[in-house]
């Protein structure tokens, strides 16, 4: 695919992340967000700026891009650009619904990994990590060290999936 289709297909992305966004359990629980006009043009030129900038680091030993730097990358555009403009029921707190949205695209891209195992209720990690991003906003974009944090909780969740299997059948054996 050639960088103007890969353009597309990530705009297309943030445009479908939006829509997801504005309906998934958080509006449910928080209320309803708005977006400023042209969220997913704004979201894709920065992801894009970014990505031109880190590429050469974004890559693993194949020479692939990484999927735990891609979503770190990805929740550091939404921080930059803090594409939520109002929120119904959190009223000033528009870095804690801007966090949740870029946790909710991180999420989506660890997730599209056909191996990826993420125990989503994890509250602990979940938590810590929101209010992690709430305030990142105000600091530089640590993608790397972020993406560390992407990778090591994939780590847990597939260590503890594999805990829960050799539990299991121990107990079938009992």
């Amino acid at each position: 695919m050639d960088f103007i289709e890969r353009r597309k297909v990530r705009l297309e992305d943030f445009r479908v992340w939006i829509e997801k966004f504005s309906s998934s359990r958080f509006v449910h629980v928080y209320g309803k967000v708005s977006f400023k006009p042209n969220s997913a043009d704004l979201l894709n030129e920065l992801y894009w700026l970014v990505r031109d900038q880190t590429e050469s680091r974004m890559r693993d030993v194949g020479h692939r891009l990484d999927r735990h730097k891609m979503a770190s990358m990805l929740e550091m555009t939404v921080m930059a650009a803090l594409p939520i403009k109002t929120s119904e029921n959190l009223g000033n707190d528009l870095p804690f619904c801007n966090a949740a949205f870029a946790m909710f695209c991180a999420l989506d891209i660890v997730l599209s990994w056909g191996d990826t195992i993420l125990d989503t209720d994890c509250p602990s990690f979940c938590e810590t990590h929101l209010l992690w991003l709430r305030w990142c906003h105000q600091e530089h974009f640590p993608i790397f060290s972020n993406a560390m944090t992407w990778y090591a909780f994939e780590c847990y969740c597939h260590e503890r999936e594999a805990v829960r299997a050799a539990n299991n059948r121990l107990k079938d054996f009992l």
